[in-house]
């Protein structure tokens, strides 16, 4: 705010109202405007999100592939206005699988589903929303996500 406040004063009422102290909008302007570029797009034949590039060879593509899933279903939820707890339960669930060093599957093969959720550096903080995201969506077989 301090950077608006002396470069563009004009804008500070504005902003705060649709952001306060956060960085997204406050209330459902945010999830309006997304649906709203989502028709547009839709008019239009285009996608209103882009698909991440994932090369056939990269080792870790299965990881990408996931958390690109699940990145979707956090934008699906903030466009159905969900709670924000399960939003954000998405995100930091693709947050931690995209940051993996080692592929998921390999995680799996060798330790199971129990593996995934307890490797090291995997989870933030051990939360119980975000394994609970991975287990019910099966990531780890990259199968029965949304």
């Amino acid at each position: 705010m301090a950077f608006l406040s002396v470069h563009y004063p004009h804008v500070v009422g504005l902003y705060s109202r649709l952001y306060g102290d956060d960085s997204e909008t406050a209330g459902s302007y945010g999830p309006e405007l997304l649906r709203r570029v989502r028709e547009i797009c839709t008019e239009h034949s285009i996608p209103d999100r882009m698909a991440r590039p994932i090369l056939p060879t990269d080792p870790l593509g299965t990881n990408k592939r996931i958390a690109e899933r699940l990145f979707l279903k956090a934008y699906a939820l903030t466009l159905e206005e969900a709670a924000s707890y399960r939003v954000w339960a998405y995100r930091k669930a693709a947050w931690a699988i995209d940051e993996l060093e080692e592929n998921v599957e390999s995680i799996y093969a060798h330790d199971g589903s129990k593996g995934v959720a307890d490797h090291q550096g995997y989870w933030a903080q051990p939360g119980y929303a975000d394994r609970r995201v991975v287990a019910r969506q099966r990531v780890v077989l990259g199968k029965g996500c949304p």
